[in-house]
């Protein structure tokens, strides 16, 4: 089976976008866990997020996603599976007659493409 390893970057921003997909990420948990303030760990994704009003700072233990912060993080997770998708449909093109399943293609998100998401008027 195999495997990858992630940079320590890489996983503050894999626990940054799950903690905020949950209930939000806590930062004393984020330093706790990776031995920096969210602020300076990922200081360029934050901004990112800031300037993009994506985030709600009202609670100072906290950081939580905006109305539109969870459409941005919808987006994002879209991108991701479709990527996630293209790199399954590459993977199942390799397989030969032997694995039993030589090139059989994902049909799921087949003809989505043309649909875009168009942002809807979001209360500031």
């Amino acid at each position: 089976m195999g495997s990858k390893s992630y940079s320590h970057h890489n996983q503050m921003r894999y626990h940054f976008l799950m903690d905020l997909f949950g209930s939000g990420l806590d930062r004393r948990q984020f330093r706790d866990r990776f031995g920096v303030p969210v602020e300076l760990g990922l200081a360029m994704e934050l901004s990112y997020f800031t300037v993009n009003g994506a985030l709600d700072f009202s609670d100072s233990a906290v950081i939580r996603l905006t109305t539109r912060g969870k459409y941005l993080f919808v987006v994002m997770m879209r991108e991701f599976f479709i990527g996630i998708n293209e790199f399954r449909d590459q993977a199942r093109q390799s397989l030969t007659p032997e694995d039993g399943t030589e090139g059989r293609s994902c049909a799921v998100g087949k003809g989505l493409e043309s649909i875009a998401l168009m942002p809807r008027r979001m209360a500031s």
